[in-house]
């Protein structure tokens, strides 16, 4: 029975950074504004990198608006700090965006861009949960990593030459 040396790398550098916490200490419960559970299960719910942002399901008592929607993704804005090692410690905060007393629980998936002072460099960035969940924070990972653009090495020259060989061919069938 044997792990992937990536998965060894990621438990450990989790045991580590959840022992040091954010700055050597854990977030403050008022950090995550209104109580929000985020969803991890199915794997597939799992918070994640997506296109330059964070991709995250939440479940949360969403007030009701005036014009009968219950919540959006204004209701939450992504925080973070920079921890011990460089990691990137991100958190949501759960605001009120409508006036109102009336609430509806919701499941919504948010995906928030990451803050325009953050840019992610492959350093290991970590989501913290909210006080009373079964993680404390989350290793964020990309599901597919972003592709590369490919740019030929072909200079004009070469494409001139090519299109008139084209052309040339064309005329002969014709």
């Amino acid at each position: 029975f044997s792990f992937p040396m990536w998965s060894i790398l990621t438990l450990l550098l989790l045991f580590v950074l959840s022992n040091e916490g954010l700055h050597g200490k854990c977030l403050p419960p008022e950090a995550f504004g209104l109580p929000y559970q985020i969803l991890h299960q199915p794997a597939s719910a799992a918070p994640h990198l997506e296109a330059g942002g964070v991709v995250v399901q939440v479940q949360y008592n969403a007030t009701l608006c005036p014009d009968g929607a219950a919540g959006s993704d204004r209701d939450f804005a992504l925080q973070w700090s920079t921890g011990l090692h460089n990691v990137s410690f991100l958190w949501l905060v759960h605001n009120r965006t409508c006036p109102g007393s009336e609430t509806r629980l919701t499941k919504r998936q948010l995906g928030l861009p990451l803050p325009a002072d953050l840019h992610y460099t492959g350093q290991a960035m970590l989501l913290a949960f909210p006080p009373g969940h079964f993680y404390e924070s989350y290793a964020l990972q990309y599901l597919q990593e972003p592709a590369l653009e490919v740019h030929p090495l072909v200079d004009a020259a070469e494409q001139a030459l090519a299109a008139a060989d084209t052309d040339d061919e064309l005329g002969d069938l014709a």
